[in-house]
């Protein structure tokens, strides 16, 4: 039932082990009955459960063994703080049509005890479109202090080189099930912790990882995206990279930290992405794949530098250091190429336009003017990285407010969103 409440369902009678279905439609039919046989069957006793449900399986499927069968995961704990243990059992919906069993998906079903029986309630089978599967729990307990347990599990999808891991966090109020997510949250090699992050008591979900193990993914960085419990739910109200001296994350990590107005900070980071371009100057053109530094080629290196320098000038600026700033200006125009680079002419509008107006964001949107009027040669990377960092349109000029959320910008795999502080 792919809700974001699911309510309880009837209690069957105690049935023997069911036969196998002949249909697909009705695979997880079979399984929530089978796993309501093995759980009263077995008082509750997982690793029983575990072992009868592998003999189960591949009696019913021929050709399948136990070494190729994902493992039942299960937990008893009190979900919904009424003093009796409920049970949270996740089965993989092993059968024919999955291909490799590692890759079926999961129903998780939740049992309550009602004397001698264990009662199915809720059958969870995910949210919207995403399902399921290679499910474990992380953790339970009552991190947003409601007096409830939150129920945190991962399930993974795995590809041929990436392993993506969605998070999911749920609840159990004694009729209905409630998945506690805002948005989405799916991660490459994600792993996760769970601590206070922004120090006001309650506990935190961070989600560390998001390296896409493919050439074509691009230039990449881990990040940690921090869900924390807001307005009922818990939201991402962060997404932190891991600090890196390559000169394109430092570029992107001067542009939010211009536009969070730490003036010193951005000067600093600028100034050492500047001075990892003049180093690599004279390195050759490299692509992915061919060497660790990961350098666009020219023109795209002297894209890279002059909108380095426009950082660097913006900085300076906004620390009334104008000497400082104009001889950016005049080291970024005798250093990076004139053609194909808007960026060097953008470089002269923001000096010229500050001069005249004394105002740094008029300069600032001027500048940004004459860099998007140049679409075909902007780029900074020839290739295309569907997993990298990207300096959007409307983060060109970091000054004029013009930020998307954050949890926006992590789902369009654009910039990430201004942070305070790091975990």
């Amino acid at each position: 039932m792919p809700s974001d409440v699911i309510t309880r369902i009837l209690t069957p009678v105690t049935t023997p082990l069911p036969k196998p279905p002949r249909s697909s439609t009705r695979l997880q039919d079979y399984y929530l009955r089978l796993v309501t046989h093995l759980v009263n069957r077995f008082h509750g006793d997982l690793g029983a459960v575990q072992r009868a449900y592998l003999a189960a399986v591949t009696q019913a499927w021929e050709g399948l063994t136990s070494d190729r069968i994902p493992q039942v995961v299960g937990v008893h704990d009190d979900l919904d703080g009424d003093g009796e243990e409920e049970l949270l059992v996740f089965v993989p919906l092993v059968g024919e049509q999955c291909g490799i069993a590692s890759q079926c998906p999961y129903i998780g079903v939740l049992f309550e005890q009602e004397q001698a029986f264990w009662a199915p309630r809720v059958v969870l089978t995910g949210k919207n479109d995403m399902r399921l599967s290679l499910v474990r729990v992380r953790s339970i307990s009552d991190a947003n202090n409601d007096g409830k347990a939150e129920v945190v599990f991962l399930s993974e999808i795995r590809g041929a080189h990436t392993d993506f891991v969605q998070v999911w966090i749920g609840q159990w109020g004694g009729e209905v099930w409630r998945y506690l997510m805002a948005h989405p949250v799916v991660m490459a090699f994600a792993r996760v912790e769970m601590r206070d992050w922004d120090g006001n008591g309650l506990v935190d979900i961070l989600v560390r990882g998001g390296i896409v193990a493919s050439v074509g993914a691009g230039l990449q960085r881990e990040h940690t995206l921090v869900l924390a419990w807001r307005h009922g739910a818990y939201q991402i109200i962060a997404d932190v990279p891991e600090a890196s001296d390559h000169p394109y994350f430092l570029m992107l990590d001067a542009n939010w930290a211009l536009a969070n107005r730490e003036w010193q900070r951005a000067e600093g980071l600028a100034a050492n992405a500047w001075v990892g371009l003049q180093t690599a100057w004279d390195a050759p053109d490299t692509f992915p794949g061919e060497e660790d530094e990961w350098l666009p080629p020219q023109p795209h290196r002297s894209r890279l530098l002059a909108y380095v320098g426009i950082e660097r000038m913006l900085a300076l600026l906004a620390l009334g250091r104008e000497n400082q700033a104009h001889a950016v200006l005049v080291d970024l125009e005798a250093t990076a190429q004139a053609s194909q680079n808007p960026y060097r002419q953008a470089a002269r509008r923001l000096w010229e336009t500050y001069l005249r107006t004394g105002d740094l964001v008029t300069a600032c949107t001027a500048m940004e003017r004459d860099i998007l009027a140049h679409p075909e040669s902007i780029a900074f990377y020839p290739w295309y990285g569907y997993n990298m960092e990207r300096l959007g349109a409307e983060n060109v000029c970091p000054l004029d407010g013009r930020t998307l959320p954050v949890q926006d910008q992590f789902w369009l795999r654009g910039i990430r969103g201004p942070v305070e502080g790091s975990p």
